[in-house]
């Protein structure tokens, strides 16, 4: 039997790591999420953001966010302050950057992206009363560091090799994938349709497809044919 955790263990360090930059800074606000092969958020956490907070960047403002990796010029960067990424005359006229952060209590944001393949899969937002000192953004690039490793071993681990490899046996695509990964996390077909931004009837969709693939009729079997499923046999 294969103790396959993948899914928990990601969703395991995205809180550890918003309890370890809350605890070292003096940070009201922080989110993290994890980011799909489209660019866009997904599997989202929130440590004090209020959910009209939330809802509003989602609905309204993330496409005028800088530091949305959708957006981003450069994907290789690692720790980003909006603030120095845009001049003052533009930042003023940004509506996510001036009236959103202001609405917010929030003079700046700094976010972490943690990498795969070239390509950002995860990252963290802190929202900012006052500017951070350099010293503490150089404590942020250090960290960052301990946080792409730690994310790196979960990605090699024996678990989540077994685990890929299910999944491109049965010939999942990365969006059932991530089903699949958020099925094995227990959830219901609303959080997964919450986590994965995308509708319920999506994720019923999806859901049919994956059953047919694994030849199974519940997310109950296919939990337990991931768990016994030996990768290189059918």
């Amino acid at each position: 039997m294969t103790d396959l955790t993948s899914a928990s263990s990601l969703s395991s360090l995205q809180d550890e790591c918003l309890k370890l930059l809350m605890g070292m800074f003096d940070i009201p606000k922080a989110a993290s999420y994890m980011v799909d092969t489209h660019r866009n958020m997904c599997c989202p956490k929130h440590y004090s953001v209020h959910p009209g907070m939330q809802r509003e960047y989602i609905e309204k403002l993330q496409g005028y966010d800088p530091l949305h990796p959708k957006n981003l010029a450069d994907q290789s960067v690692t720790v980003q302050r909006a603030n120095a990424l845009l001049p003052l005359s533009e930042r003023m006229q940004n509506p996510y950057l001036s009236d959103f952060m202001n609405r917010w209590d929030i003079s700046d944001t700094v976010e972490l992206y943690l990498h795969s393949e070239g390509k950002i899969v995860a990252g963290f937002s802190l929202f900012l009363r006052e500017d951070l000192l350099l010293s503490d953004m150089k404590k942020l690039e250090s960290l960052h560091g301990f946080m792409q490793f730690s994310f790196d071993t979960i990605l090699s681990s024996p678990k989540q090799r077994d685990f890929d490899n299910i999944c491109e046996l049965y010939q999942l695509t990365k969006k059932e994938k991530m089903v699949v990964e958020q099925v094995l996390d227990g959830l219901p077909n609303k959080s997964i349709a919450n986590n994965l931004s995308c509708s319920l009837s999506t994720i019923k969709t999806h859901l049919q497809h994956i059953f047919e693939k694994m030849e199974v009729n519940s997310k109950a079997e296919v939990t337990r044919l991931v768990y016994v499923q030996k990768p290189q046999h059918h």
